[in-house]
């Protein structure tokens, strides 16, 4: 590696130049690799190749924590449609379609909010306003299906 500042020829590891005294940050990617979707990982990567052309091969890579199943992104959506199938048993198919529409305009509301709070540099739970979108949409269609809590 070479120090931006002096131009002196350092180890990659190190933290800061030994000739001036430059601190350098977090470690950066150099050079990018391209790995062919056929290559083996860790158990917990998939590879899966998007676009191919003369020039180049451009992969996307995905990690789940749990290495197979449905990611984490899915989930609150399953969750939703099984709160709307449980409204459907409980009050009516009309319950149902009212708890997706209400689920629906609740989850833009909480994107944006999830929006606004990273544009001010905080960060903001998703869980905490899935759940309280669920239980403001089930007790919303509760009252307006007449039916007791």
């Amino acid at each position: 590696m070479i120090c931006p500042n002096c131009r002196a020829e350092i180890p990659d590891e190190s933290l800061s130049c030994p000739r001036c005294g430059t601190p350098f940050p977090l470690p950066r990617v150099v050079e990018a690799e391209l790995v062919h979707p056929d290559s083996s990982g860790s158990p917990h990567e998939e590879y899966r190749q998007a676009t191919q052309s003369a020039h180049f091969t451009r992969i996307f890579y995905t990690t789940f924590p749990s290495g197979r199943g449905i990611p984490p992104a899915c989930l609150p959506t399953f969750i939703s449609l099984g709160l709307a199938l449980a409204a459907a048993f409980k009050y009516g198919i009309l319950a149902a379609i009212g708890f997706l529409v209400f689920a629906g305009v609740g989850r833009l509301i909480t994107f944006f909010m999830t929006v606004q709070h990273w544009m001010e540099g905080r960060a903001i739970n998703p869980w905490i306003l899935h759940i309280t979108t669920w239980c403001f949409c089930w007790l919303l269609v509760a009252w307006l299906s007449g039916a007791p809590l």
